[in-house]
């Protein structure tokens, strides 16, 4: 007689791995020019890193890091035929992959921690645990990606140059070439305070209206 445990785990390792590839399917399309981006009046939002939000809270860290990778090299891709002000230093993996790893760490370590305090049963912390998790999600794709971008190619040594200045042009000098004339910290400050904050709103609302989509649709974990 068949093991109904062995048949349950198999299920639900094929659930896995195909939610998985839709992710993966989704994060890639969601990289292309202005499919993940939402543009409003005065600043626009990327939602291109949604899907690894989603994943890691329905499925936990491994899934959501395959997606996080996945979506990482395909922003590393659009580089190569996209040019952009910025796409010479989303070559550098530091900058195009390593942060996007993170996302799924940071929401992974968020959803468990605060879905593990006690709390009385009656009262359902999903949304408000899903919404904060997104928006740490989002904060760390801004954070890593904008600091890494001047930590490696804007912030001088003690030669005047950045710490990756061989990779690629220094910032300072694409944003004068650009006829941008702001400092190179002053204006990676301002894109975190105006496109960095509206994401994280349209980030933590569509995660928990996912999220919560998703688990009435028994495709979560919890």
């Amino acid at each position: 007689m068949p093991n109904p445990n062995i048949n349950e785990k198999n299920r639900e390792k094929t659930r896995t791995l195909a939610i998985t590839g839709i992710m993966c399917g989704i994060v890639i399309i969601m990289s292309f020019p202005f499919v993940g981006t939402i543009v409003l009046p005065a600043v626009s939002a990327t939602v291109a890193f949604l899907p690894v939000i989603v994943t890691t809270i329905m499925l936990g860290l491994k899934p959501g890091l395959v997606v996080a990778a996945v979506g990482g090299i395909a922003s590393l891709v659009r580089a190569l035929v996209v040019p952009t002000l910025l796409a010479p230093y989303f070559l550098n993996p530091l900058v195009s992959i390593a942060p996007r790893l993170m996302i799924a760490v940071t929401v992974w370590l968020v959803f468990k921690g605060l879905m593990a305090i006690p709390l009385p049963k009656t009262f359902d912390r999903t949304p408000i645990v899903v919404a904060i998790s997104g928006a740490i999600g989002s904060i760390t794709n801004t954070a890593l990606v904008l600091g890494s971008i001047y930590l490696f190619h804007a912030a001088p040594l003690s030669n005047g140059e950045p710490l990756m200045a061989n990779f690629a042009p220094p910032l300072g000098t694409t944003l004068v070439g650009d006829n941008i004339l702001t400092a190179p910290g002053t204006w990676i400050l301002g894109i975190a305070t105006t496109n960095g904050v509206m994401e994280l709103i349209i980030n933590a609302l569509l995660a928990t209206i996912l999220v919560l989509t998703l688990r009435n649709a028994k495709f979560a974990k919890f």
